[in-house]
């Protein structure tokens, strides 16, 4: 049986320039769009991020890693006040273009975020970091958070993982409820997305973890 349409896999590059890309680089912008595939805003709007906004608390979000800035579509179009950072400056200015408050910083720093976060989402963006990286990530985030604070973070699963060579970390579930227990965290829920069977991340590309952790 053949896989829908936004589940089947886009070839990456495999090129030493795609291999040695950081997502810093301004070529990294570029490389997102393209590796994007047709009816995604779509299938996001309409399937997955109400999916996991049902997993936050009402008041203000902050997107942690906001790239093209979908999900700060998302909640305007909610009418909920949201900012995001991105260590991209291409894409900061792509998102500040389009009216967003969206600041360059790095999400193991957060010097741009000034009020206790309340939500927020990571999305795509730890498995590009070093394990040492996503442990300062959750110290600065225990730090910059109130208490109660709901953060969600995404990931691949493993054939996502393994297709896009600027990955760095494949992060599990045994990775997330250690750095709780690090961190004074708790797992609130877990699951697979699209379809939640953990078999499916061995065969489809879009198949992603998703954890909900309160701070």
């Amino acid at each position: 049986m053949n896989s829908p349409k936004f589940m089947q896999k886009r070839k990456p590059s495999g090129s030493n320039e795609t291999t040695n890309m950081k997502t810093t680089d301004e070529a990294y912008g570029d490389y997102l769009e393209k590796k994007y595939l047709p009816g995604r805003l779509f299938y996001l709007n309409t399937f997955f991020y109400p999916k996991i906004f049902r997993l936050f608390q009402p008041g203000d979000f902050v997107d942690l890693g906001c790239g093209t800035g979908d999900f700060l579509r998302f909640l305007r179009r909610k009418k909920i006040p949201c900012i995001g950072i991105d260590s991209n400056h291409k894409l900061v200015e792509k998102c500040n273009s389009m009216g967003f408050e969206v600041y360059e910083d790095d999400i193991v720093v957060m010097d741009s975020i000034k009020v206790p976060i309340k939500n927020a989402l990571c999305d795509n963006v730890l498995e590009h970091l070093t394990t040492g990286s996503i442990d300062q990530f959750f110290f600065r985030m225990k730090m910059k958070s109130q208490p109660g604070a709901i953060l969600v973070i995404v990931v691949p699963d493993k054939k996502g993982f393994a297709s896009d060579p600027t990955h760095v970390t494949f992060v599990t579930k045994d990775m997330i409820l250690k750095l709780c227990d690090t961190f004074g965290c708790r797992l609130n829920a877990f699951f697979f997305h699209p379809l939640n069977f953990s078999v499916m991340g061995k065969i489809c590309y879009l198949n992603m973890q998703v954890f909900s952790i309160i701070m």
